[in-house]
């Protein structure tokens, strides 16, 4: 199968994109949605790995790998819980704003908006709100999303987020990648 590189370079733009007709086609630091994070590393490595539980339901949880990736500084995967073949669900490009910079996060998220509605021609989504994570209603977000139209589902985005100066987290740019089933509980079992 063909593969295309969603990757994050230095200047923030996307290189030699086509039109992709599947969420497969895409790639952040290697990973594709739909293949086994044992392609990638054996089965007590992935163990060995914090699992991460953000949701009310523990169908899914997410890992980190910050080793032998090149363009962000944080590559997170979400696998379906108890699923012995660790089919990756979910990728996600992380660069954190240390210095809270809020428009720069904000420039280079426009930036790859722009790469990808001009490389890809995909329609890009706005929306901006609350980050559920945070109780006080204080960190928000920005957000694109991208409407893959052999599906005519979203499961592609890029997202600012910006944490309270009271909260833990720095602000955050992350590229994000679903299958439809991970976008589907996102929307309808995640938060309940």
């Amino acid at each position: 199968m063909k593969r295309l590189f969603l990757i994050l370079i230095l200047t923030f733009s996307f290189h030699s994109l086509t039109k992709a007709d599947d969420i497969r086609d895409f790639e952040i630091e290697g990973f594709s949605v739909g293949d086994s994070l044992l392609d990638y590393y054996s089965e007590a490595e992935i163990n060995s790995k914090y699992k991460n539980y953000h949701y009310s339901s523990k169908k899914y949880y997410q890992i980190g790998i910050e080793k032998n990736i090149n363009q962000y500084e944080l590559v997170t995967i979400h696998l379906k819980n108890k699923d012995k073949r660790y089919i990756i669900h979910n990728i996600g490009g992380v660069i954190e704003f240390k210095n809270r910079d809020k428009k720069k996060c904000e420039n280079q998220m426009e930036i790859i908006k722009d790469s990808i509605v001009k490389n890809l021609k995909l329609r890009a989504d706005f929306d901006e709100g609350n980050l559920s994570w945070d109780r006080t209603g204080k960190s928000k977000f920005k957000r694109y999303s991208f409407l893959m139209p052999s599906t005519n589902k979203y499961n592609l985005s890029v997202i600012c987020q910006f944490w309270d100066v009271n909260t833990p987290f720095s602000h955050l740019l992350k590229t994000s990648i679903n299958s439809e089933d991970f976008s589907f509980f996102l929307i309808n079992e995640a938060y309940k």
